[in-house]
């Protein structure tokens, strides 16, 4: 993404709600959030997203990270 002219800041979430606090804080002012996760951090990073005013919502890139059970 830096390639293209991107300035990247990687977040790692510390507790249930932290991912939608960051995309409150610093979605409006970024074209696109990456992020990967579980459901829980999609629906924390989506809740964010749609908390933001309509013009200011960033696009989303989700990659879902899987983990096997035993």
């Amino acid at each position: 993404m830096t390639d293209n002219g991107y300035a990247c800041t990687t977040l790692t979430t510390i507790n249930s709600g932290s991912a939608t606090e960051y995309v409150k804080k610093y979605g409006a002012e970024n074209e696109i959030v990456v992020c990967s996760g579980g459901d829980g951090t999609a629906n924390e990073v989506i809740s964010g997203i749609m908390q933001l005013p309509k013009e200011k919502r960033p696009r989303l890139r989700f990659y879902f990270k899987t983990r096997m059970m035993d």
